[in-house]
């Protein structure tokens, strides 16, 4: 838009401010829990469906894999062309697989391509994920990819490439439906053995079981739910009534800066009021250890009949005249010759 000098007419700020409605293309099956608005409405799995019956070219090709059943591959329509590297490794790890595959790919075929492996240019991939002979889900971890994995209750393992990927992928693994691998890292033999482990491991196949469960366990689909909110704000001309008054309140206010000069002033006053405390219990104790000090020399000036004690002095230190010996202070020879200790 600014290559071009299009300056919309509403900024994509004020759009998020005043946003009636969010909704969210996620489930609470594969969500984490988290604190929301009522105006915001969770519509994941929007797309799914009951699997239908497949063609008949797919049809005939799934009928013989009753033995092992099947993997279904496939990248998504945003990824149609994958690198060589990701391509022979998949083709790899994929050619030493006991079941059948059928992948969606586009391009140059790969050298190393298996003869349990079928390559398409399309597929139908929910009624594939839906048949009883499917054992697992290569994915690149699209969200609705996901989520019809979800619907059938089938494990996948995802090979996350750009964007909400990492993002989707982080949730299956989470969750115990699946495995993740990163395409910069992973090895042919680790992609086949997590293929495996999701095939053989009976784990990921009931914890996805337990997820497709709870995603249809709700009052209505997910394209009911948003045409509903959809026709509630319709007939109610908007939803200001379910969103927070946080998007009305002043800087001041949404940082809590009063509370924040409010509390630190306290402190504040706090921190001086001790400081004079301990300024003043020093200052008391000056005077009473002034008058204590003065009372002993008194005592000790009348012990002496009055007289002050000349050889208390003694080379200039106020101590007895047994402790320091003659000669030690730098004033000594300014006494009398008769003060000084031989």
């Amino acid at each position: 838009m600014r290559r071009h000098g299009v300056t919309p007419r509403v900024a994509m700020a004020d759009l998020v401010q005043g946003s009636q409605m969010w909704m969210l293309c996620t489930d609470l099956a594969l969500e984490f829990p988290r604190p929301t608005m009522p105006h915001v409405v969770y519509i994941g799995g929007i797309l799914t469906q009951p699997a239908k019956p497949l063609p008949q070219e797919f049809e005939a090709w799934v009928n013989d894999t009753a033995d092992h059943g099947f993997v279904v591959v496939s990248f998504g329509a945003g990824v149609k062309y994958l690198s060589d590297d990701i391509t022979r490794k998949l083709a790899g790890a994929l050619a030493l697989l006991p079941q059948r595959v059928v992948w969606r790919f586009s391009g140059v075929p790969p050298s190393n391509l298996g003869n349990n492996t079928k390559l398409v240019d399309w597929m139908p991939q929910n009624d594939l994920l839906g048949h009883a002979n499917t054992r697992a889900f290569l994915s690149h971890g699209g969200l609705n990819s996901i989520y019809e994995a979800m619907y059938h209750g089938v494990p996948v393992v995802g090979v996350p490439l750009f964007g909400d990927h990492y993002d989707t992928m982080t949730r299956v693994a989470a969750k115990g439906m699946g495995l993740m691998l990163h395409w910069k890292s992973m090895t042919e033999e680790e992609l086949r053995a997590a293929l495996n482990s999701v095939i053989s491991d009976s784990r990921y196949r009931q914890q996805a079981r337990l997820l497709s469960a709870i995603h249809k366990d709700q009052p209505g689909h997910p394209v009911s739910r948003a045409a509903y909110w959809i026709g509630y704000l319709l007939r109610h001309g908007g939803a200001d009534h379910l969103r927070s008054s946080v998007y009305h309140v002043s800087t001041l206010q949404y940082f809590l800066l009063d509370v924040i000069a409010v509390v630190a002033t306290v402190a504040a006053l706090l921190v001086f009021a001790l400081y004079r405390a301990v300024r003043w219990l020093k200052g008391s104790k000056g005077p009473v250890a002034v008058a204590a000090a003065a009372s002993n020399s008194s005592g000790s000036s009348s012990g002496r009949g009055g007289v002050r004690d000349e050889d208390a002095l003694t080379n200039g230190h106020c101590h007895s005249e047994a402790v320091v010996a003659n000669g030690k202070h730098k004033r000594n020879g300014a006494l009398r010759s008769e003060k000084k200790i031989n």
